[in-house]
């Protein structure tokens, strides 16, 4: 068992951040947050600096998926380009004081015939990687994903996990559909390192704040105390106009009255 009131609560940061964004998050009331970097500066020291300064942890760094870059693809030797620059981002996360790092096991679309040689490609990547980030002690967390992708459901994703020793999990909640989320959690309960927080309907990638979706969230807090969840409530949603950190700060605090 664990505690909700005991984890940090954090936000991904989509866009470019500097320390003003950090200092936001801070009165906000948020602990830390996780960065995509595209579009930083590459000044990666300074956010330990930055860190210290607001009390606001960088967790986690996403690192990047596109058609050019993953853990697996349709050409297995463009992989070791992709692990390239895999291995920066995660020197550059030991940079910034990261404890985590968040990869995609694949990108879309994956067709059936070629799953079981993708799905082995990726294992084989994350092994790489999981041994790259230990000089650092940063935990590599492979993300469950949606519709054809890789690690879709909980049997998907322990396999994967049984493949790559030290390898763990960042829950996302927009992103199960193929069984009960709160089912999902408990058959992957002791390897979720970090969390992807948002509401969804119908369709995946709505990325909305709890409760504007038909997630059960009292029902997804409990399954994540019961397994032992120690790491963050961290945010990915997308902000409307008008929409401040504050504002998710808030909606925090109506779940944990659930």
């Amino acid at each position: 068992m664990s505690c909700k009131n005991n984890w940090m609560i954090g936000m991904a940061c989509h866009t470019h951040f500097d320390e003003a964004l950090m200092e936001e998050y801070a009165k906000a009331g948020f602990d830390c947050l996780e960065f995509y970097s595209t579009k930083y500066d590459d000044n990666y020291e300074a956010v330990r600096q930055w860190s210290k300064n607001t009390g606001v942890r960088a967790w986690s760094r996403h690192l990047n998926y596109t058609a050019e870059l993953g853990v697996c693809r349709i050409h297995k030797e463009d992989v070791k380009e992709s692990l390239v620059t895999y291995k920066r981002m995660i020197d550059e996360a030991a940079m910034a004081g990261c404890s985590a790092v968040v990869v995609h096991p694949s990108n879309e679309v994956v067709k059936d015939e070629r799953r079981e040689e993708l799905f082995l490609q990726a294992a084989e990547s994350f092994c790489v990687l999981v041994d790259h980030a230990k000089q650092y002690d940063i935990t590599v967390c492979c993300e469950n994903l949606p519709r054809s992708c890789l690690c879709r459901e909980s049997s998907e994703m322990l396999r994967m996990i049984s493949l790559v020793p030290g390898l763990k999990i960042c829950l996302d909640t927009n992103h199960v559909y193929s069984e009960d989320m709160c089912d999902f959690i408990s058959k992957v309960s002791g390897h979720i390192y970090t969390t992807h927080v948002s509401d969804c309907g119908d369709v995946a990638d709505c990325h909305w704040l709890p409760g504007k979706g038909s997630l059960n969230w009292k029902g997804i807090i409990e399954a994540l105390e019961n397994g032992g969840y120690e790491g963050p409530f961290l945010y990915e949603v997308t902000m409307p106009e008008g929409v401040t950190s504050r504002d998710v700060k808030k909606n925090q605090l109506e779940l944990w009255k659930l």
